[in-house]
């Protein structure tokens, strides 16, 4: 049997401001958690490193993204992000729903709210996280098309996620979570990497029972 990742959420004691610049003690202090290949053993190309903190409202994930080339297109709400670059989190607070937010470079955002049992289908997208927040920040320019720019650093995302739209988490209490980005260098189906904290193998990420062990404060 696989191992189950396990992490300790560190509680924000002072305001996050939700901008894409992790300048709060809180992000220093918060374990880094990188990204690996699907299966858990491959480095990526273009490695991630995650960090996660909550407070009686939020749980804040921030992802710094190395990428030689940020590019992406969608700007609105509940566009398929997926089918570009993008950072993830699915979050499992109940053993029969679960949830997925999304975002990109340029700040758009997705989310979702999926029943266990029932076939996903863009009607679930309907369900939107009333004040959900990102913060994005992009060291170099964001491009429209992949190989338009070599020269970028990377881009970090910085994600709130409100406890009301799931429910606020008892402190010592665990949820299954998982985060996970996309990355792309061209629009084929093989030229992309795709990796996550928790190893879903070949199930993709919306393996829920793959997913790793969250404590919160």
């Amino acid at each position: 049997m696989d191992s189950v990742l396990h992490h300790q959420c560190i509680r924000a004691v002072q305001p996050v401001q939700v901008d894409g610049y992790l300048d709060e003690n809180v992000w220093q202090e918060a374990q880094p958690l990188q990204l690996f290949s699907t299966d858990g053993k491959e480095k990526p190309v273009r490695p991630t490193v995650a960090r996660m903190a909550c407070d009686e409202s939020y749980l804040y994930v921030a992802f710094e993204c190395t990428d030689p080339d940020v590019w992406c297109t969608y700007t609105g709400r509940d566009e398929p992000l997926f089918k570009e670059e993008n950072v993830e989190v699915f979050v499992l607070p109940e053993q029969d729903v679960y949830y997925e937010f999304e975002c990109n470079a340029r700040g758009a955002l997705f989310d979702a709210r999926f029943p266990r049992g029932e076939e996903r289908t863009r009607r679930h997208w309907a369900w939107n996280a009333q004040d959900l927040q990102v913060g994005v920040s992009v060291q170099g320019t964001i491009g429209t098309e992949p190989g338009s720019s070599m020269t970028d650093s990377g881009w970090t995302a910085e994600m709130a996620l409100p406890f009301a739209a799931m429910r606020v988490p008892a402190s010592g209490e665990s949820w299954k979570i998982n985060l996970c980005r996309i990355e792309r260098w061209g629009r084929t189906k093989g030229e992309c990497e795709m990796t996550c904290w928790a190893p879903t193998y070949d199930e993709g990420f919306h393996a829920v029972e793959r997913y790793g062990t969250v404590t919160f404060p």
